[in-house]
């Protein structure tokens, strides 16, 4: 469960670092047999730190080791990302650009 810990934090505070929150949360767990399956979490709200995620990850932990072997790996990943307030072309008086794509027959 400390590595869970570990890396739910280090996940966290990527978020932080990016200025980015996430509404879904993914656990992947590998065994030792070399079987793996993937456990995700979607709220309506963005997950507002740490200790809610590992709350939320230890739940799916748990319900996915019944019964199974060893464990190998775990891996924790965040997405639908919430990037705050966009800035919009009326905004900032700029036009969107549109790059060209150079594309060959």
């Amino acid at each position: 469960m400390e590595h869970l810990r570990i890396l739910t934090e280090k996940v966290f505070e990527r978020l932080q670092h990016h200025h980015l929150s996430a509404k879904t949360i993914t656990l992947k767990i590998k065994f030792a047999d070399f079987r793996q399956i993937t456990r995700c979490t979607t709220h309506s709200e963005a997950f507002s730190d740490a200790d809610q995620m590992l709350t939320l990850l230890s739940s799916l932990l748990e319900l996915s080791l019944t019964d199974q072997p060893a464990v190998r790996l775990i891996g924790v990943t965040a997405s639908g990302f919430d990037h705050g307030p966009q800035i919009t072309p009326q905004k900032t008086g700029s036009k969107p650009r549109q790059l060209p794509l150079h594309l060959e027959n």
